[in-house]
């Protein structure tokens, strides 16, 4: 009987892998539209063969996940669950949601739209409706699923580089609405969150690229579920956060003293969020560098970022108050 480690390797490596390669085949067959009028009985023949090696790999993939799962799930919100190593309910509630949601969601479409393709096109005098047919919402949900294989620090790596590209997207935003050119008479205000949204990025640029990509990480860390959840959660509500001040500047032409009253309260709760992300990275993803000159260099940067944040915080808090009503 197979271990449940050799179970999770056999579902990732071998299992999830087939079943894109008959997604690939089953739609490269079905895209010669021309072969399946002229040619029906060899085509449809060979489309009916890759179904059926595609059902087979589907059940046993669905097979192999319930025997890697425990019955019913946790939420991740588990405190002390390091001892699951690689099975903590993070992971497993993920790949859960992943494979027998979205995955088997998608490929549910998939299949409808091949069957309606194949009908349209081997029916006399049928029109075709189905504009586009394309594998590729199907084949990008087996990626997603197999991507839960990787290591806990990789996962939330995936997470992160997400809402870093938003990030991105907002300094631009920003950058637009607090142009010196523009005569907004809150335009100092918009100035000072410059620098907050300008750290927020350089901070989750610099540890995903120095510590969750980091060779030497391990396949699990030391984090319970609910640490990983709050890594992956905390991003998003940072992002959030951000997003707020870019859009209330965005809407806002004239002063309005009421909005800093809003914009303040949520600058504290950013740097609450960002206390959550820097105790967790100097507590897990630091010592992850085996050699003690880099986790020196990580911790030093991490100080540094530290205080410089807290000072672009707290020049937008005054440029906030600045604006209140006396």
């Amino acid at each position: 009987m197979l271990s449940k480690g050799d179970l999770f390797t056999e579902l990732h490596s071998t299992l999830l892998p087939l079943l894109r390669s008959h997604i690939s085949s089953l739609s490269v067959a079905l895209r010669n539209s021309a072969s399946l009028r002229i040619n029906q009985a060899p085509t449809l023949k060979c489309i009916i063969e890759i179904q059926m090696k595609l059902e087979l790999t589907l059940d046993q993939t669905i097979y192999i996940l319930n025997d890697i799962l425990p019955g019913q799930l946790l939420a991740p919100s588990q405190t002390n669950d390091q001892h699951f190593k690689q099975f903590k309910f993070y992971r497993l509630r993920r790949l859960e949601s992943s494979i027998k949601h979205r995955m088997r969601g998608k490929l549910a479409l998939f299949f409808s739209n091949c069957r309606q393709l194949i009908e349209e096109t081997t029916t006399p005098g049928r029109s075709r409706t189905l504009a586009t047919f394309s594998p590729a919402k199907a084949l990008q949900s087996i990626d997603l699923a197999i991507r839960w294989s990787s290591s806990e620090l990789n996962l939330i790596y995936f997470i992160w580089i997400d809402e870093l590209s938003k990030i991105n997207t907002l300094c631009v935003r920003l950058s637009a609405v607090a142009d010196p050119d523009q005569q907004f008479y809150n335009n100092k205000l918009y100035q000072s969150f410059k620098p907050v949204i300008k750290l927020s990025r350089l901070f989750f640029r610099k540890i995903t690229t120095a510590g969750m990509t980091n060779k030497q990480a391990p396949f699990y860390t030391e984090m319970s579920s609910y640490q990983l959840n709050l890594l992956e959660e905390t991003v998003g509500k940072i992002t959030d956060t951000l997003t707020d001040f870019v859009r209330s500047f965005e809407q806002d032409n004239q002063r309005r003293p009421e909005s800093a009253r809003v914009i303040i309260p949520r600058l504290k709760n950013l740097t609450t969020l960002f206390q959550s992300c820097l105790f967790l990275t100097d507590l897990y993803i630091v010592p992850v560098f085996a050699d003690v000159p880099s986790q020196a260099y990580l911790k030093t940067w991490v100080v540094t970022w530290n205080t410089l944040f807290y000072q672009a915080t707290h020049n937008a808090t005054k440029a906030c108050e600045s604006f209140q009503p006396a």
